[in-house]
């Protein structure tokens, strides 16, 4: 995805793998939030001042993308099932994020998952039990279809690049893989 492709562990448990391009580096305070071990739902809740909500755009289950496959060591023919949210401060859409599980996983605690609907997941009962395995930060192009998928909800702006991540998340021996895509408003005000 980019130059500068490292490998650093920062905090506890966390294996970051950076993509981050030398001539866009991220600034502290918006690095330092990217890597924050609370859930993001906690860290948005206080960012917004109560009111913090979450907004489903879809959830199904479908074919997942290769890099889906990748990340959660899927057979190439195995369903998932995606769960798209807005996350919003008031009605100011501030993050797209794309949780994605195994459909064959979807059994126990997990299976709660599928009914979620507009509750978060970091504060949902699923999240004591939630373990970040992984966290990869990386930027998004126009040209990329996640860009697309994630400018088709957050706020118009000229830019040609976004900030997201991927954590991996374990419960028990089942992994899902939650991608967020971040506003470039969000961006600016946390950077500053």
């Amino acid at each position: 995805m980019g130059s500068g492709s490292g490998m650093k562990f920062i905090k506890r448990h966390f294996l970051i793998k950076q993509l981050l391009l030398p001539r866009m580096p991220l600034s502290e305070p918006w690095k330092q939030w990217l890597v924050d071990p609370r859930s993001l739902s906690k860290q948005l809740s206080g960012y917004c001042g109560g009111s913090f909500n979450v907004q489903l755009l879809s959830q199904q289950t479908i074919r997942p993308t290769d890099y889906e496959r990748q990340w959660l060591r899927l057979k190439d023919r195995q369903s998932v099932m995606v769960r798209e949210v807005c996350l919003r401060c008031g009605n100011n859409p501030i993050v797209f994020a794309r949780t994605v599980v195994g459909y064959s996983q979807l059994q126990g605690r997990l299976r709660r998952l599928a009914f979620l609907r507009r509750q978060p997941l970091g504060t949902s009962c699923l999240a004591r039990g939630l373990r970040r395995d992984q966290l990869e930060l990386f930027r998004l192009q126009s040209t990329q279809v996640l860009f697309q998928q994630a400018m088709q909800v957050l706020p118009q702006s000229s830019s040609k690049m976004l900030w997201g991540r991927h954590s991996l998340f374990s419960l028990g021996h089942k992994s899902l893989l939650v991608t967020e895509v971040f506003s470039p408003t969000l961006l600016d005000e946390i950077g500053r």
